[in-house]
């Protein structure tokens, strides 16, 4: 693919003002050279691969046409609706869409044009062009109309008091075709309305796939005419009753496509049948359930008028060897693309050109087969904070771009506890931050895989670019997700060293020399321990000390200074389980179940009051029991006294024996600021590790 690249492009942002962030903006004289400037732009996720600022604004106080040519057909006309939507949104008033010779480009005119976007032959391609007279989006698509008005949706601000697009030109185009995410009604019901919110959310993003999983052995969420004893309440373990109607389907099918974003259904089979089983009473495998699989699928086929069909097929053994090419020939012959997990080596099979592979574990892409990335992208398995620097950092399908076999990746969000309220999906998973990234990176392109889920050593570019793009996600946090769950702080400015690991002996209370002492070294059973320097706000000490260490102690220490004495809290946490398994609250007055503690200034931190103290799982039933206060970033922040100047933080982390329980070896402290509803790093702190005291 041959592509043409502009002479200036898009640089670093430093600093947040108002959801805008300072930026170093190339600006080009008459002689074509480039200088370097410092001013106020919005902040742009995705960022886009080329951009050029100008000192112009494009006014959008003054009255607005939105054009179109009358040889554009509807899909056109649509994207114009669409653009003066959302200016009506911003606040622009004196708004209206029309359609005429766009030959005649005046005043207060931002017109869509289907044409070429230089040399590339990317179909999502987009050019914006703002003066301070027209704003022209062009695109060779209408895919790519639709994602330069969300980029004008985040270009609009306010200046001097005036709403606002500032002057610019913007060449953009994806690296990965496949931009999507997995959500998990199958287990926990969701409403149609909170799916096309996702959606919604989705396409401001430029991410174009939404994956359903509508079945599983708990539920069966998918309306089949011909055996309605899947959705049948006496059938259904988790939300019975609930599930949608191939009508209703259709009409969501036909929503997301307004949004540029494709759905695909997954029916998962042979493996988490339970449904199918309890309904059809027989197992999917047989011939009498490959029979009736049939039926399905061709409902399936007929319901969703979308180009994939995802079959499952993971996690099981394959005893009829015939059952996966029957089913994906069902699909085929009724005009579909067949995606599949891919297996995992205790349950391998020959793979199958044809078939679109859905990695999530470890094995990687090999030539000639067709594949999507969701390997460390399970939403719900990830703490916040460690989850942003692993998704930026990571290669999508370890590429820096994509192919016909490349397709791009999806982030999944499974839901395996019963959830009190479908909104609690984004309230326990730290979905919009990582919405967000993934976008960036599937956008972007690239990657920095050397530095895995942790933050990149400062001295290098890839922490330049880190900390440019959490400039951007807060600014979006504070702007676009007000209202919304963004558990996700500053954190590249966060430095802490941590020693050990010491063997304990199983004894996980065990105290050892740096609770007594802070030194540079300590020589403990003829063994020498030292601190490694390491930076942000969750620590995954299996990543730092190359995998979990049994029965050893290892303590985190970190010094913040603030300039006068104040009340304020902590984000503090010592697992931060996966959200899908059953996992035991600890003890009244424990911070978790291996005996974590954490001192501020030499004083325990108290651990908090919890709704289940010693609530012990692992029953079958404990999995209809939800979330309440388990996690740091869905629980009050402990509250936490600081002295004006440092203030020494100290925790101590053990691991006993690798257990389902016991599955994390971890901490996380940040000192933020807490309004009832949201935290935030808290302002005016200075972290370091040997500060002068």
């Amino acid at each position: 693919m041959k592509r043409r690249w502009h002479p200036v492009i898009i640089v670093s942002i430093v600093a947040v003002v108002f959801g805008c962030s300072k930026a170093v903006v190339p600006r080009k004289h008459k002689t074509g050279k480039a200088t370097t400037e410092v001013a106020e732009h919005p902040a742009l996720i995705p960022l886009p691969r080329e951009i050029v600022w100008s000192e112009e604004s494009f006014d959008l106080s003054q009255p607005i046409n939105v054009v179109s040519s009358t040889d554009d057909g509807e899909e056109i006309r649509r994207v114009a609706d669409v653009l003066e939507t959302v200016l009506r949104q911003r606040g622009v008033r004196r708004v209206k869409t029309i359609s005429r010779d766009l030959q005649d480009y005046r005043r207060g005119c931002i017109s869509l044009v289907l044409g070429a976007v230089g040399d590339t032959e990317n179909n999502e391609a987009y050019r914006l062009e703002v003066t301070g007279s027209s704003v022209k989006l062009t695109a060779p698509q209408p895919t790519g109309l639709f994602w330069g008005v969300q980029t004008l949706r985040q270009l609009a601000h306010d200046k001097a008091g005036k709403l606002v697009l500032p002057g610019c030109k913007i060449t953009d185009w994806p690296a990965f075709k496949w931009r999507g995410i997995m959500l998990d009604p199958a287990r926990n019901f969701m409403t149609l309305q909170f799916l096309k919110e996702q959606v919604e959310i989705l396409s401001r993003y430029k991410m174009n796939v939404l994956h359903i999983h509508l079945t599983d052995n708990g539920s069966w969420r998918l309306q089949i005419k011909k055996f309605p004893q899947l959705t049948a309440p006496r059938n259904q373990i988790s939300h019975p009753g609930k599930f949608y109607s191939q009508a209703e389907i259709r009409e969501f099918v036909a929503f997301c496509k307004r949004q540029h974003v494709m759905v695909v259904p997954e029916i998962e089979m042979p493996g988490h049948s339970g449904t199918f089983k309890r309904s059809m009473k027989v197992e999917m495998q047989s011939g009498q359930g490959v029979a009736i699989l049939k039926h399905i699928l061709e409902e399936v086929c007929e319901a969703f008028e979308v180009p994939y069909i995802h079959l499952g097929t993971d996690e099981v053994v394959i005893w009829n060897k015939d059952f996966i090419p029957m089913v994906e020939k069902v699909v085929r012959d009724c005009g579909k693309k067949v995606i599949e997990w891919h297996p995992e080596k205790k349950w391998c099979r020959e793979l199958d050109n044809k078939v679109v592979y859905q990695l999530w574990i470890r094995q990687g892409p090999k030539p000639g087969y067709t594949y999507l990335e969701s390997r460390n992208y399970y939403v719900n398995d990830h703490d916040p904070l460690a989850a942003i620097p692993g998704v930026f950092n990571k290669r999508v399908l370890d590429a820096d771009t994509g192919s016909d076999f490349l397709l791009g990746a999806e982030a999944c969000v499974w839901s395996y506890r019963r959830l009190a309220r479908e909104k609690d999906l984004v309230r326990l998973n730290p979905v919009y931050p990582v919405l967000l990234t993934l976008s960036e990176r599937t956008w972007r392109g690239g990657g920095y895989p050397e530095f895995g889920m942790r933050i990149p050593d400062p001295e290098t570019s890839a922490f330049k670019d880190f900390v440019a793009f959490e400039e951007r996600l807060i600014a979006h946090r504070d702007r676009y997700f007000r209202q919304l769950p963004f558990p996700y702080v500053r954190q590249s400015n966060i430095v802490w060293r941590i020693t050990g690991p010491f063997p304990n002996e199983a004894q996980l209370n065990r105290s050892f020399p740096p609770e007594v002492e802070i030194k540079d070294s300590y020589d403990y059973e003829n063994t020498i321990y030292t601190w490694k320097e390491v930076r942000g706000g969750t620590m995954r000490l299996d990543k730092e000390f190359g995998g979990i260490k049994e029965d050893t102690t290892a303590y985190g220490l970190t010094y913040v200074r603030v300039a006068k004495p104040q009340d304020a809290f902590m984000w503090i946490g010592f697992q931060n389980s996966p959200r899908q398994r059953l996992i035991s609250t600890p003890e009244s007055g424990q911070w978790d179940l291996k005996e974590g503690r954490g001192w501020l200034n030499d004083e325990p931190i108290p651990a908090p009051k919890w709704a289940r103290p010693g609530r012990k799982m692992g029953r079958a039933g404990d999995i209809e029991e939800p979330w309440i206060d388990e996690g740091y970033h869905y629980r009050k922040p402990a509250p936490i006294r600081l002295r004006a100047g440092w203030n020494k933080i100290l925790f101590r982390v053990p691991f006993g024996k690798r257990s389902y329980e016991h599955c994390r070896w971890m901490f996380t402290g940040v000192v933020v600021s807490y309004d009832g509803g949201r935290a935030k790093a808290l302002e005016g702190v200075t972290y370091s590790t040997k500060p002068d005291m």
